[in-house]
């Protein structure tokens, strides 16, 4: 005999409580872009790793510098992917719930440690600063490889443990996938954080050609411009930060159409950033070899393409505001 629907089943002991889906359609969306943060996590953690192997030997070793710079033109792409993960991550978490704000805690926490991991770079650029201050080390090359060696363990250490983390809390979602159904609200809409992401590129593209002023301030004391500019890099990192969090709380509070244009616009974006390594790389490539009297133009090309790059974003940005103030004023029946 059919049991009623009005009457409940009993609950099987040890089975989830009511309204918990593990598995269900609503979880799904989580589990690829989870397992690719936890693979690109590991990738992150392993290239930071062979790095700090790599430093120390290019000085007993003139060969290891070629190493190095060829290196780092895997170092970033991967780091880049393992960002892209994370923001996936995130956008997955709200796909149903959207109109609500609301987003899992787990890919959210993951985003705020992104957006530390990416503070970790100024953070050691201001410890660089203060230890040069201090006079720790001095313009020689031991005393400037005292102060490099001391940035890049806290650059890099603090890299590695927050990636680590974020890959442990991806592995735990992949898991236990009834953590997707913790949720929280997020206070502003969409359109303040796009907002945000235009006014932070377009500050971005304005500090880039300052870094490359170095011929006009040549007037200057060393001392005071190496302390400008590293004030400057500081600043360009902690406006890369607040793009990492305005892009993944910006993904996540949107859907369809304009979702789509958002990860064109971060592609291309991202695409800039690889091809401003490329065009570095190739720089300190040529000074190496000692030609870098025919390479002068690397540097302001580089310069160029990163500026179009945070340009992009910002178009980017404009488009989002204006599709989703065109919904705004659509009719909900």
């Amino acid at each position: 005999m059919t049991q009623p629907a009005s009457v409940p089943s009993t609950p099987t002991p040890g089975a989830p409580p009511v309204g918990v889906r593990t598995g269900g359609r609503a979880e799904a969306p989580l589990r690829r872009p989870a397992l690719a943060v936890t693979v690109l996590a590991g990738a992150v953690i392993l290239t930071g790793v062979i790095e700090l192997l790599l430093l120390p030997l290019q000085g007993p070793f003139e060969a290891m510098q070629y190493v190095v710079q060829g290196f780092y033109l895997v170092m970033v792409p991967v780091s880049l992917a393992f960002s892209a993960s994370v923001l996936w991550l995130l956008a997955a978490s709200g796909n149903a719930r959207v109109d609500e704000r609301r987003l899992s805690r787990q890919p959210l926490l993951m985003l705020g440690l992104l957006v530390l991991s990416a503070l970790v770079f100024p953070a050691g650029q201001l410890l660089a600063l203060f230890l040069r201050m201090l006079g720790v080390g001095d313009d020689t090359a031991v005393g400037y490889g005292l102060r490099t060696a001391i940035g890049n363990l806290f650059t890099s250490g603090g890299t590695m443990l927050l990636t680590a983390i974020i890959g442990m809390l991806a592995l735990l979602l992949l898991r236990r996938p009834h953590r997707a159904e913790q949720t929280h609200r997020i206070p502003v809409g969409p359109v303040p954080v796009a907002v945000v992401l235009l006014i932070t590129a377009l500050l971005l593209a304005g500090i880039v050609p300052l870094q490359n002023l170095g011929p006009q301030w040549a007037a200057l004391d060393w001392e005071v411009l190496q302390a400008l500019h590293s004030l400057l890099t500081v600043a360009k990192g902690l406006l890369a930060a607040l793009l990492v969090l305005t892009m993944g709380l910006l993904l996540a509070l949107t859907a369809g159409r304009t979702r789509k244009v958002l990860w064109a616009g971060f592609i291309a974006y991202w695409v800039t950033q690889l091809l401003t390594v490329v065009l570095i790389r190739a720089f300190v490539f040529q000074m190496l070899s000692g030609a870098a009297a025919g390479g002068d133009w690397f540097t302001p090309v580089a310069g160029m393409v990163d500026v179009l790059g945070t340009l992009l974003l910002a178009a980017t940005s404009v488009v989002v505001i204006v599709l989703l103030a065109r919904r705004s004023q659509i009719p909900r029946s």
